[in-house]
């Protein structure tokens, strides 16, 4: 049987029976492609929930492990002598995402094997290999895509697998190699009008009073209510858009190549427990973005450059994908700056996440919900400040869920194939509805996904083009709303809850995964049938509701849940910018 690991149809032979590694070889948009192949696809080694549980915790152990060696090492080539932190500031969430990344790779791997014995796969010669990763933004744009994916499936095989899969070469075309983009033609994209007078705006302020003790970057906050809450700390109102802007170009040009010494130091640093250490070991120095190699002292001078010295800085996204802002934020907090850490959208908090990157960087966390950690810090949800919608209850508002194929993290979320239940969730909660529901249908597909899984085309195909939504404004599409359903229990349901508008939970829970904290509030949601993980379930309550849904949103036993629920998940309310203004003024003392 012929192992097809990706979506390039260059390794799918001519009329083999495929093994297709995963779900994601099944791109819907060449569906007429792999329908008409005999073929069966590998179960997802996710699949099992425990396994992904003790997996979350072997890679956090693992990843504190190379954090603690690239560190040294780190230190020991750039001439300095920071503390893990500082680091760990920089290399994550870049590190995190890698080790899961690969070991996610290599169990996929392990079970094809396992279950099919000996396989045979397609060897594209010649196959480009990427470039090295410009970024953790380049880093996550590329193994999300096939050609990064089918070189590190190749080299496992490689690897591990060399007496159990034989290779068949052939030859690659043009369309299907990999586009090398080296990091010094990265540049930021064109600004617009508006943009641009945003930026001299935002710079003329900064010169009028450059020393804010508080710096709050990509905070989340509407701009009316970050200028309220400058005011009330008597600052600046600042975006920083000269500061911290990223991308930048960045000269890597070196004469020798560092990257092979370096990654015998951080090998002979760790004692490889498995094959799987081994093989992430050999590499993982080669993986290093280009950012904390060859581009640190480029984006170690420029963040030299920004004279701001604040007494605490506070982001809700910098400290994710901003080099340049997490290598001055690092920067800060060695001479005394506090980082606040918030959450930029939430409701009912995953059971594990991100290795608890946030908080290890962090003086502290803001959440939405309760707290669940020592450095967390309840707080007004900062990007809900200004949600107030008045609908005309038009239609029954349903909010799709999306991903990308390939998964890059282990958390408490769907992986790879299992975003198709949401799919069929959606399609079972439409055909379960009484006909006159149907007929007031209307579902939004997440935005701006072209992650291949094709949800717009599949929903169009299965319910019909004048049920899906072509509204772009989010709130604009709520606005219209009898009820809304959201398939999934993040962001979007807090924002429904949030509305005040009758709002339903329909999602497959044994998906994502909870902190015990939220058992109350989750029990509590499904007496009031606010919550339901089964769709049939959830259409006949609607049916039974639709003519008058507020009758049951104001219900006794629903306006108790939904007190529960903003007592519990998501705070709200009309001083909020009065509660972050007295903690930033906390911090900054």
């Amino acid at each position: 049987m012929l192992l097809v690991t990706t979506a390039l149809e260059d390794t799918w032979g001519a009329d083999d029976g495929i093994l297709f590694l995963g779900e994601w070889c099944r791109v819907y948009d060449r569906r007429q492609s792999w329908s008409k192949r005999q073929h069966q696809v590998v179960r997802n080694h996710w699949d099992d929930r425990k396994k992904l549980k003790t997996d979350h915790d072997y890679l956090a152990e693992l990843h504190g492990r190379i954090l603690e060696t690239l560190s040294l090492v780190l230190n020991g080539h750039h001439g300095t002598a920071h503390p893990r932190r500082y680091w760990q500031t920089i290399l994550d969430p870049w590190l995190l995402t890698y080790v899961a990344v690969i070991w996610d790779r290599w169990e996929c791997l392990r079970v094809a094997f396992e279950e099919q014995g000996k396989l045979e796969t397609v060897r594209l010669d010649p196959f480009s290999r990427t470039t090295r990763f410009f970024d953790y933004g380049d880093f996550i744009q590329k193994i999300l895509g096939d050609s990064w994916n089918y070189q590190i499936f190749l080299d496992i095989i490689d690897s591990e697998y060399g007496n159990e899969c034989r290779t068949r070469k052939s030859s690659c075309p043009e369309a299907t190699r990999a586009t090398p983009i080296e990091i010094s033609t990265i540049r930021r994209p064109a600004r617009s009008i508006k943009q641009r007078a945003a930026r001299l705006i935002d710079g003329f302020l900064g010169k009028c009073l450059p020393d804010n003790r508080a710096v709050i970057f990509d905070a989340y906050f509407p701009l009316t209510h970050l200028v309220k809450l400058c005011i009330g700390l008597k600052q600046m109102p600042r975006l920083f858009l000269n500061e911290f802007e990223w991308p930048i170009a960045i000269d890597n040009s070196t004469e020798v190549d560092i990257r092979d010494p370096l990654g015998k130091k951080v090998a002979s640093g760790i004692t490889p427990n498995t094959p799987f250490e081994s093989f992430l070991l050999k590499r993982i120095v080669n993986d290093v973005p280009c950012a904390y190699l060859e581009g640190y002292s480029t984006l170690h001078a420029k963040a030299a450059k920004i004279a701001m010295k604040p007494r605490a800085i506070f982001t809700a996204n910098a400290h994710w994908g901003n080099e340049l802002f997490k290598l001055w934020s690092a920067e800060q907090v060695l001479r005394g700056a506090k980082l606040v850490t918030m959450e930029h959208g939430g409701c009912i908090p995953p059971a594990f996440s991100s290795m608890s990157f946030e908080e290890s960087i962090a003086d502290k966390r803001t959440t939405w919900s309760i707290p669940y950690h020592d450095k967390h810090v309840r707080l007004p949800a900062n990007k809900l400040a200004t949600v107030d919608i008045k609908s005309t209850q038009k239609y029954m508002a349903v909010l799709d869920y999306d991903m990308p194929r390939y998964c890059f993290r282990a958390e408490a979320s769907p992986k790879a194939g299992q975003a198709l239940v949401h799919h069929d969730m959606v399609c079972q909660l439409y055909e379960s509805l009484d006909k006159n529901i149907q007929t007031n249908f209307l579902v939004r597909p997440y935005p701006n996904c072209s992650w291949g899984w094709g949800m717009r085309q599949r929903l169009v195909d299965k319910l019909g083009a004048d049920k899906i939504s072509n509204q772009s404004k989010y709130y604009d599409f709520l606005s219209k709303a009898r009820v809304i359903v959201c398939t999934y229990p993040q962001t979007t349901f807090s924002e429904a809850m949030a509305s005040g508008l009758p709002s339903i939970l329909c999602y497959p829970a044994h998906l994502w995964e909870t902190i015990p904290a939220m058992d109350s509030l989750l029990d509590s949601l499904k007496a009031a049938k606010i919550l339901f993980t089964d769709a049939t379930k959830a259409a006949i309550h609607i049916n039974a509701v639709w003519e008058n849904p507020l009758l049951w949103w104001e219900s006794s036993i629903v306006v108790e849940a939904r007190s529960m629920f903003r007592k519990q998940a998501v705070t709200l309310g009309n001083n909020g910018m009065v509660e972050w203004t007295i903690f930033i003024k906390e911090m900054i003392v």
